[in-house]
């Protein structure tokens, strides 16, 4: 089974960039959407997918879909 999800990140006031809630959502397309509604206030935001039984364990690799304005050097780190 593949999850979908949009991470959005914005910029505090002292330029920083943080991570806001992550959001599940029910297709790739519905993440790129909401990816790109996210990203054109003042951040950005990221749509990607895990495949695989998220109540294992094991944490299943994510693929990025689409990273969209401004998005963190460390962005794998928030995945």
């Amino acid at each position: 089974m593949t999850h979908f999800y949009v991470l959005r990140f914005v910029q505090s006031s002292d330029g920083k960039l943080v991570a806001a809630e992550c959001e599940e959502k029910t297709t790739g397309m519905a993440a790129v959407d909401c990816a790109c509604a996210y990203a054109t206030g003042r951040g950005g935001a990221v749509a990607f997918s895990r495949q695989g039984e998220l109540s294992s364990s094991d944490v299943p690799q994510c693929s990025i879909i689409a990273g969209l304005g401004l998005l963190p050097d460390d962005l794998e780190t928030y995945l």
